[in-house]
């Protein structure tokens, strides 16, 4: 076993900060009501590691437009109608899971009593809340990503995100093809954050195992 040799945890710490950018944009393009604040904070920790790049858009250009989608989809009513739909959709589902598994299980460990027709019928129930609420989630979900793209659509969201996540990616391979990071540290910075408690076992060519070690 061997120790990971030669780590520049600033590197390797900025670079962990340049993937939780990429994550953020992504789940923000796929619909999340993303958090400006939280946008600005990555931006700010990123900016400096990646001088002197010029990105498609602009950090104001950016938040601008994170603001500006966030503001029309709060605003919005039929998305706020939308939401409590969805909050029912899933409080029945639940309700639905634990009324039909839980008397289920009673039923199959203890012999049938008495409450055989009571707890039929709370199954009977649970199976009816389930088949009400999954399908109002799914509702749900299909009139708001439908809302989502005529949002986006005006601002132009996905080609100028994925843009930006391009230029995010672009970057990540250029330190790797200028070897300011390796491989393995690239890969240390996904799976796990802890680096000093990192070893490598049984390296072989592009292969590699990396286990937790806290001697």
């Amino acid at each position: 076993m061997r120790k990971i040799e030669n780590l520049s945890r600033e590197v390797l710490t900025n670079l962990r900060q340049v993937l939780d950018l990429i994550e953020f944009l992504d789940r923000y393009r796929s619909g999340m009501i993303a958090d400006p604040q939280l946008a600005e904070e990555l931006l700010g920790k990123c900016e400096k590691f990646m001088k002197p790049r010029h990105p498609p858009l602009s950090r104001k250009e950016l938040i601008q437009m994170i603001q500006k989608t966030r503001r029309t989809l709060l605003e919005e009513s039929s998305v706020n109608k939308l939401r409590n739909i969805y909050r029912l959709g899933r409080v029945l589902s639940t309700f639905g899971i634990f009324a039909t598994v839980l008397p289920l299980l009673v039923f199959m460990l203890f012999p049938p009593t008495e409450y055989y027709d009571l707890i039929l019928g709370i199954i009977i129930l649970g199976i009816v809340m389930i088949n009400v609420g999954y399908p109002l989630m799914i509702y749900v979900r299909r009139r708001y990503h439908k809302i989502l793209e005529s949002v986006y659509a005006r601002e132009h969201v996905n080609e100028r995100i994925k843009k930006y996540i391009n230029y995010l990616t672009s970057f990540v391979a250029d330190l790797l093809e200028k070897k300011r990071i390796s491989g393995e540290e690239l890969t240390m910075t996904l799976l796990n954050p802890d680096y000093d408690h990192i070893k490598i076992v049984g390296k072989k060519g592009r292969f590699f195992v990396a286990i937790p070690c806290y001697e």
